[in-house]
This record gives structure tokens, sequence and C-alpha cells, in this order.
């Protein structure tokens, strides 16, 4: 495990391209939509981790399975796609836990990037006060509890 100047958890270049090798099986291109390795979701994982430590040991822990069940530094990006999917579905099968962070955090990385959201068609607004716009609420939803009257004490 290396450190960075914050003494915060980080990845070594071969653990960003094992994880973008992995990122790619995970999220593959299709059409005019990137594979999530591709567009730099192993940097974003790494910036993850450096925000919230206590990932690090889940994603390492997956990607030196991946790293020994395919035999070996730089192994994995040597299969075939099918031979890099029967790794990752090996590996998830015996660490799922571990495997669950790396893939969620995959898709976190690949689902919150501005030009997959523009793709998608959801655009890159904030939740508040552009984005989302909340319904308005129905008071008469409250009917039935404001019939009951009050069920609760002073204190």
């Amino acid at each position: 495990m290396s450190r960075s100047v914050n003494d915060s958890p980080s990845l070594v270049e071969a653990q960003l391209r094992l994880l973008a090798a992995i990122q790619d099986r995970l999220i593959p291109r299709e059409g005019e939509m990137p594979g999530a390795g591709e567009i730099g979701g192993a940097e974003v994982v790494a910036g993850y981790l450096r925000e919230r430590p206590a990932l690090h040991r889940d994603i390492t822990t997956a990607l030196d399975a991946v790293e020994s069940t395919s035999g070996g530094q730089a192994s994995f990006r040597r299969l075939t796609d099918d031979d890099k999917d029967a790794v990752l579905k090996r590996v998830e099968a015996e660490l799922p836990d571990e495997f669950e962070t790396l893939w969620r955090q995959t898709y976190n990385s690949y689902y919150t990037n501005p030009a997959i959201q523009e793709k998608l068609g959801a655009g890159a607004l904030p939740p508040q006060p552009q984005g989302y716009v909340m319904p308005a609420f129905d008071e008469s939803r409250l009917d039935a509890v404001k019939k009951r009257g009050k069920l609760w004490r002073d204190a």
C-alpha cells in the first residue's frame, strides 16, 4: 500500500492500470458509450480512497485477488474478454464483500461522470436548486393522522 502526502491510502500505478482494465469489463464500451476504465474511472476511485480510506482494504484485496487469479502482474489485461469475465466471477464468488465495494465504486465513478450523464440525457445539474424538482406536497395525505388527534402527552 502506498501513502500520499496527507498519509491517506492511494493506489500505485500498476493497481490503477489493473483497476481500469477491470472497470472496462464491469462497464464495457458499448456504441458511443465509453467503458468505465477508459474514461478515467480508476483515477476517480483512487480519489474516493483518499476521501474515504475505509474503502481501501476492500478495493486492494479485490485487486490482489484478480491479479493472483489471473496469473500475476499485468496478466489480467492480456486475457480474452471471456477469460477476464471468468476471473471476475471467481473473485466475486470468493470475496463478495470486497468485490461489491469495487463494482459499486466503479459504478459511482462512471454514472457521476458529467460526460456520461450528458450522453444518458441526465445532464450534470446539481440536485438543488436547478436539478431535481420536488413535487408539491399534498397536505390532504395527512388528514387521517390529523383526525386521530393528539397521541402524545406534553412533557
